[in-house]
């Protein structure tokens, strides 16, 4: 078993860079789509959301039950279809491979998911390799077949299950290898890494998580070891389940649906916000967002900006890049002026070379500080 960010995750769970060429994997056979090795292959993935991902959520939403599922059907819908762009990105000498996501499961109470309540160490903290072979058991007995049609998971090539609980040994992703067709082939995700893979996944232009030679090479290898044995279930061809339908959520981008200071708070917590530029540097966030601290009153980098994250006046980010686009929002007041004020006032604390100040120390006394920090805290000194 191995830990890792969720994309080298699902890689790993369809082969891994460390197994050997003639390495094999012992799996169960599930459903198997096709025997042979042409055409498209596709992986049709499961998401289990966690009762504990749910109720930090239901804090999000003011414990709007229909708008915490509602979001968290967007937010893991958008992380669906950025992970199957990069596996786009793969192509051996037979096949091109995509994700298909087929269904989510969102747990809204503890006693939906005892896979994760019978294997916490105490309130915060979860056993995580015990969490995935409970979780193996469980999907094991709760998938469809024809003998059981009832049943309440879908057949699929993998699973994923998120949480939000600490994990023991600093461990934030778990699999095991080369299992993808098989009954073994879940996974169990720290929601901090789903952030994280959210931002390189829309980061098309970030190397990071692209695919080694070595990689591709074993994807093929792996593929072919599954034709051959009769074990490929990804073939596209002869695909007979129903995906889900996230078309209405992947029409908004994320930067238009998520504000700044929603990015700071899902990735670090109650009361980080945006740092914002003020009235200029809005390009910068393209590249890396940086966040607020109420601890220390600085700010610290988390990564870039969502898609669709305005920039300026109809400009948006897009690839890590300040972009104009006439689909992009107008950057205006209420009184249809243009206004550079995109963000409102910078939380953090400023140091000059002998002050420092808040905007909301300026406010107290605008004509004081407005003349050095009308730029910072363009909305409480706006006019002057």
């Amino acid at each position: 078993m191995v830990s890792l960010k969720f994309f080298t995750l699902i890689v790993t769970l369809t082969l891994s860079c460390d197994l050997a060429a003639n390495e094999r994997v012992k799996v169960e056979n599930m459903q198997v789509k096709r025997v042979g090795g042409s055409g498209d292959l596709v992986i049709e993935v499961f998401f289990i959301i966690d009762n504990s991902i749910y109720n930090k959520w239901m804090g999000y939403y003011d414990n709007n039950k229909d708008k915490t599922i509602d979001m968290l059907r967007y937010h893991f819908a958008h992380l669906a279809d950025g992970v199957d762009q990069k596996y786009r990105t793969i192509d051996d000498r037979q096949h091109t491979y995509s994700i298909k996501l087929i269904g989510f499961y969102i747990a809204d109470t503890p006693n939906k998911v005892p896979f994760i309540e019978n294997n916490k160490i105490n309130d915060e903290t979860l056993n995580m390799n015990a969490a995935l072979e409970s979780l193996l058991i469980w999907v094991k007995d709760n998938v469809k077949t024809s003998d059981n049609p009832n049943k309440i998971i879908p057949v699929f090539d993998m699973a994923v299950l998120f949480t939000s609980y600490e994990t023991n040994n600093f461990i934030n992703g778990i699999a095991y290898r080369g299992t993808v067709c098989s009954t073994r082939a879940a996974a169990v995700v720290k929601d901090y890494y789903i952030m994280t893979a959210v931002y390189e996944a829309y980061a098309k232009n970030n190397n990071y998580h692209t695919f080694s030679p070595c990689t591709r090479f074993n994807f093929e290898n792996h593929t072919k070891y599954l034709d051959q044995t009769g074990q490929n279930c990804m073939s596209k061809s002869n695909m007979s389940r129903k995906a889900e339908d996230t078309s209405g959520y992947l029409k908004e981008a994320m930067g238009l649906k998520y504000s700044p200071d929603f990015h700071c708070e899902m990735r670090l917590g109650k009361g980080h916000k945006f740092c914002t530029p003020g009235v200029s540097g809005h390009a910068d966030m393209c590249r890396e967002v940086y966040c607020f601290d109420p601890q220390t009153k600085g700010c610290a980098p988390i990564g870039p900006a969502f898609a669709g994250s305005s920039c300026g006046d109809k400009m948006w980010c897009m690839d890590k890049k300040c972009v104009q686009d006439d689909r992009a929002p107008a950057v205006t007041d209420a009184k249809n002026n243009l206004d550079p004020c995109i963000y409102g006032d910078a939380p953090n604390l400023f140091h000059e070379s002998d002050y420092s100040y808040t905007c909301e120390e300026v406010a107290l006394d605008k004509r004081k500080w407005c003349p050095i920090a009308k730029n910072n805290c363009c909305k409480t000194c706006k006019g002057f």
